[in-house]
Parts: C-alpha cells; structure tokens; sequence
C-alpha cells in the first residue's frame, strides 16, 4: 500500500498541521486515519467538499489546483469520535508524525470517589480523551 504523503497510512494515528490552522484548529491530534476518498465519495457520505474548498483555499499554498475535485479527501476519526474529511493539499506534510497506540492501565490507590472528576479533567486537558474510569 502506498504511503499518504509519504507519511502515513490507512489505519495508522496521525498528528499533523494544516495550512487552514485559522479555520480547523492549530493541529489534528491522534487523528485515526480511516480511508482516502474521491469528492464523489465525500458528497456521498454526506460531507460537502465545495464549501470546505471555498472556505480553505485562500490558505493552500500557491499553485494547490483550485478544484476539489481533483484532489483526494481523508477521512478521519478525530479523538472526539467524530468523523471528517479534509482535502490532502490542506496537510503540511513534513509535520505528519505517527503514533503506535496501546492501551495503559493506571491505578489510583487511596482516592475519594470526588477525586474521578479531577482525575478525568486532568485527562481531557492533556488531550486524553478515549479513556474509561470506574470505582472499585
């Protein structure tokens, strides 16, 4: 399988910058890289890669084609859950760095139950947000 932008592949975790940071955020993080796909997929699944394009173009670098159509679109798992696509000219690829995952498991001993909700903000504001709690 061929590498996207030499730097990443289906299924992989990417963090990467995007040239419309303004528009879509500083970065994506820990980003799981579900497919690439043609505009007509995108329309087919309900995103809308025209407006996107309009939205964004002004930021591509010069000489990005000025038709998304022509350019493929990645589909991504955000660590919110939610899913969305964004056009490959948009990505600067020399900041594309990929991550194995694994699953941790921490153990808080002599806590109060109060403690879960310091611990899960704790979490959220350092960008760990697929995670699961319980008491024992």
């Amino acid at each position: 399988m061929a590498q996207i932008l030499d730097k990443m592949n289906i299924g992989d975790v990417a963090t990467f910058d995007v040239y419309p940071a303004q528009l879509l955020g500083t970065q994506f993080r820990q980003c799981k890289v579900l497919a690439i796909l043609d505009y007509d997929t995108c329309r087919a699944l309900g995103f809308d890669p025209d407006a996107l394009h309009v939205k964004v173009f002004a930021t591509l670098p010069t000489g990005t084609e000025n038709d998304p159509a022509k350019y493929q679109w990645l589909k991504l798992k955000l660590t919110s859950g939610e899913t969305t696509v964004i056009g490959l000219p948009w990505i600067k690829p020399d900041t594309i760095q990929t991550t194995t995952t694994s699953t941790i498991t921490v153990v808080y001993t002599n806590v109060a139950p109060e403690d879960m909700v310091k611990i899960r903000t704790m979490n959220a504001n350092n960008g760990y947000n697929s995670f699961s709690m319980t008491i024992a």
